[in-house]
């Protein structure tokens, strides 16, 4: 089973647009603080509510409300700084957001681990990669983690998230991989 990352379609996130009448401006904006909070939010959801500390998108006057529009976006998610492409899906400023680093729910990692540890040693196992709820960042992206069996087997796997789709390799502390 591989792990889950972010990707295309994996959060809307609902949009106030506005447009400042005295400016005169004649194109919708974006609400920029709408934008960031529907983030944080949809993220903090979508990944077990993971600590998202911060989010940086461009100002309002930056991106027109136009339907394909993208524009980059930069959060925190669990102390990882993230890269954010988020594209409007019609005019009236629904998004989705995908990302080029990698960003997958720790249970996915933990799950996928265990299965390719138990297919391999035949014996039932737990696998423990800490406290954190992501493992995020630019790829690829390492992280150690507690393999403990039901017949006495305890290890430290290597794991390592190779690309933004999730995919992951794992090494045992005394043989074995996946």
């Amino acid at each position: 089973m591989i792990p889950r990352g972010v990707r295309r379609n994996a959060g809307i996130v609902a949009v106030v647009v506005m447009c400042v009448v005295a400016s005169g401006c004649r194109t919708a904006q974006l609400d920029r603080e709408s934008v960031e909070a529907g983030l944080t939010d949809s993220l903090t959801e979508s990944l077990d509510g993971a600590e998202v500390t911060s989010v940086r998108c461009p100002t309002a006057s930056d991106v027109e409300v136009t339907k394909d529009e993208s524009f980059d976006c930069t959060v925190t998610v669990e102390g990882a700084s993230v890269g954010l492409v988020l594209r409007l899906l019609d005019d009236s400023g629904s998004l989705d957001y995908d990302s080029g680093d990698v960003l997958v729910r720790t249970a996915d990692v933990e799950s996928s681990v265990a299965a390719g540890v138990a297919d391999s040693t035949r014996d039932t196992v737990e696998v423990d990669c800490g406290e954190r709820r992501v493992v995020a960042g630019a790829p690829p992206v390492s992280v150690d983690c507690d393999v403990v069996g039901a017949g006495g087997f305890e290890q430290t796997a290597s794991v390592t998230v190779t690309d933004p789709a999730g995919t992951i390799t794992w090494t045992l502390a005394e043989g074995g991989s996946g």
